[in-house]
């Protein structure tokens, strides 16, 4: 009877990790239209860290980085409600062809494994920024890889802080970190309100400075 019921345990978590999607294996150019049918609360946005059309969502239970099962999370912190969120980009909302993620993460404990996981993955970072205050809770740090191998960029933000919760002496720590994959190549788009004149004079100075590499760089202090 153990055995049975052993076997019938590992069979639904077999079936279970089989129906979420892992954004590190998910192809650039597949159309996710399939994907996004069994997301019921997902929408179209638009994202600042993508330059693409795309689609949001806060059930991030359906999907995974490499082995680390994402989890949909929200946290009342006094001020407001806070989520995970997932931002899926696509190249339009006819073709649905995906061309990244940016997952905004605010779940303490998944937010130091994806942190760990990346940065035992990826190796050596092309920039890397970290102010921390640890008698204060308060981090800031930033990671970019240029990964032409798997022609991806990839890029973390985090930020830490610890706020009292109202005027209360009890604090409440925050967390508010960016986990963004896109793919290699992706060009800004500048805001068509934007001067031309403005546009030509910064591509003088930064013949390069509308490539998303180049945006996700100017993003570190110098």
């Amino acid at each position: 009877m153990k055995k049975i019921l052993t076997l019938l345990l590992s069979s639904l978590f077999f079936i279970s990790c089989q129906s979420q999607t892992d954004l590190e294996a998910l192809k650039f150019g597949t159309d996710i239209s399939t994907l996004l049918n069994k997301l019921e609360d997902q929408h179209k946005d638009s994202n600042y860290n993508i330059p693409r059309y795309g689609y949001s969502t806060k059930q991030l239970d359906h999907f995974t980085i490499g082995s680390i099962a994402l989890n949909t999370y929200s946290f009342d912190n006094y001020y407001n409600t806070r989520d995970n969120e997932l931002y899926l980009a696509v190249d339009s909302y006819k073709n649905n062809q995906y061309v990244g993620f940016s997952a905004l993460i605010q779940d303490p404990e998944k937010e130091q494994e994806l942190t760990d996981y990346f940065l035992s993955q990826m190796g050596e970072p092309i920039k890397k920024y970290i102010n921390e205050k640890k008698e204060k809770g308060y981090l800031d740090a930033k990671y970019l890889w240029d990964d032409p191998k798997n022609d991806r960029l990839v890029y973390i933000d985090r930020h830490h802080t610890r706020n009292k919760k109202g005027n209360t002496e009890e604090e409440i720590r925050f967390v508010e970190t960016i986990f963004l994959i896109v793919e290699r190549g992706l060009i800004f788009v500048p805001n068509k309100g934007t001067n031309p004149e403005t546009i030509k004079k910064y591509l003088e100075e930064n013949p390069k400075g509308f490539e998303m590499i180049e945006v996700l760089k100017s993003r570190f202090p110098n």
